[in-house]
């Protein structure tokens, strides 16, 4: 039994039955069927993946007797790709761009023949989904950790190069080379499901100069004076001092230096902290750095025959002349006994560097009777 296509999915239909018997009496009962709702073919599809994707129609409530199908889309441009466009209920199907899509499918009885049964669907295709990768180039030292996050998905696959093997799954990874290289991360991401295009980090593998600094910097000391240099920015060290090129072990700080004779002196530190290296210089002067002394009392007044005592400060060593009137020619401390006023010269030392400095005893007139 078939009925007209304007029956299809018409409400309160209604189909009576009436059978007659050979004697023509019709005297059998007739039985009336009301609320037939008639099965219609119908297209789904599973979840709509990203443009230039495939996924697989399905035709559901094929009437009977259908056989043949052919496929097309509303609107023909941009264009949909059915594979086969004919022929199968079951073909897959590529969405070339975001948008909204009217896909029908004519079913016949024979391939390419009447349709005698229509199904519609509506598909709507999201954008393309967009992943970034951050930061897309940096620059670190040989065997250094890098990290790259990515953002845009739910899931992520990294990998070295676009078809190397897989380095990570989450939305960072930490990536270190041993050598100087540039080396190229891919990472891909998901959302539901919808793949990405892979997106490329770039790192630079390469000997960054690490900047040091040495302290105290460039400086000025007395000859003998023991130095400590100290080096920061690297994680180790090696000096070079005149003399002795490479120290061995190398030290951080650069302690108990202790130059001697008048010159400039300059020490060199190399330091080194995962692959990259830097280099640092700092000049150490010895020369004769004056310090001052003060001697007391300073305004020193006797009378003829009298003694005095001077006291030197401001050095450790102190030598004094003329000291043909004096208790002692080296000392901190001297008595002095001059007959007339006298200037007396005092050296001082102190830490390999020296200073002079005078003082003047004045012999006042005796009295006159």
């Amino acid at each position: 039994m078939g009925l007209p296509p304007a029956c299809n999915n018409a409400a309160n239909l209604q189909i009576g039955f009436h059978w007659r018997n050979n004697d023509l009496a019709g005297a059998d009962p007739s039985i009336a069927i009301d609320d037939i709702q008639l099965a219609t073919m119908t297209v789904t599809f599973p979840p709509i993946p990203c443009p230039a994707q495939t996924v697989v129609a399905n035709v559901n409530n094929i009437p009977p007797g259908v056989t043949g199908y052919t496929w097309t889309s509303i609107p023909p441009v941009p264009t949909v790709t059915f594979n086969p466009p004919t022929g199968s209920a079951n073909p897959t199907v590529t969405f070339p761009a975001a948008g909204t899509y009217t896909i029908i499918v004519f079913g016949s009885t024979l391939p390419g023949g009447v349709p005698t049964a229509t199904a519609v669907q509506v598909v709507t295709v999201n954008p393309q989904l967009a992943v970034f990768a951050n930061p897309i180039s940096q620059t670190v030292c040989p065997g250094a950790n890098a990290t790259i996050t990515a953002s845009g998905a739910n899931t992520y696959t990294w990998s070295i190069g676009i078809n190397g093997p897989s380095i990570g799954t989450g939305s960072s990874v930490v990536v270190t080379f041993p050598t100087p290289s540039v080396v190229a991360y891919f990472v891909q991401g998901e959302l539901g499901m919808c793949l990405s295009n892979s997106v490329i980090a770039q790192v630079t593998y390469t000997n960054l100069p690490l900047t040091l600094t040495v302290s105290p910097a460039n400086l000025t000391v007395c000859p003998g004076s023991a130095i400590s240099l100290t080096a920061s920015g690297a994680t180790n060290y090696t000096w070079s001092i005149p003399g002795n090129p490479t120290l061995t072990p190398t030290t951080n700080p650069l302690a108990d230096i202790t130059p001697t004779t008048f010159g400039v002196y300059t020490y060199t530190v190399v330091g080194a902290d995962i692959g990259c290296t830097g280099t640092q210089t700092v000049d150490v002067t010895v020369a004769n750095v004056g310090f001052n002394m003060t001697i007391t009392p300073t305004s020193p007044t006797i009378c003829v025959g009298q003694t005095i005592t001077l006291n030197a400060a401001g050095g450790t060593n102190y030598t004094w002349t003329p000291s043909t009137t004096l208790s002692n020619s080296v000392g901190a401390s001297v008595d002095a006994t001059p007959t007339i006023t006298t200037t007396y010269n005092i050296l001082g030392e102190l830490s390999g560097c020296t200073s002079n400095t005078q003082i003047t005893v004045t012999i006042t007139p005796g009295l006159i009777y």
